[in-house]
């Protein structure tokens, strides 16, 4: 059965730079797209919906996080 609906692969999704000093970018347009940003202790630190294909981290202390993005996990180092 054909959908019209068309999901990205882990592969597809792109996220730059990592590590970033506090924009995260996706190469692929997720405009609108939910995210959760969790620590290292899996704390959630950050929630909201993707603009304009990037992430603001800037807020966030340097170390390594978990980004979730469509059920897909990345980790992501913050300088």
């Amino acid at each position: 059965m054909a959908t019209s609906i068309e999901t990205l692969s882990e592969a597809e999704l792109k996220v730059y730079p990592n590590p970033t000093a506090g924009i995260l970018y996706m190469a692929d347009s997720l405009k609108n797209t939910k995210f959760e940003v969790f620590n290292i202790a899996g704390e959630r630190v950050k929630t909201g919906n993707i603009k304009d294909n990037s992430i603001n981290l800037a807020n966030l202390k340097t170390g390594i996080y978990l980004i979730v993005i469509n059920n897909f996990k990345y980790r992501v180092i913050k300088k």
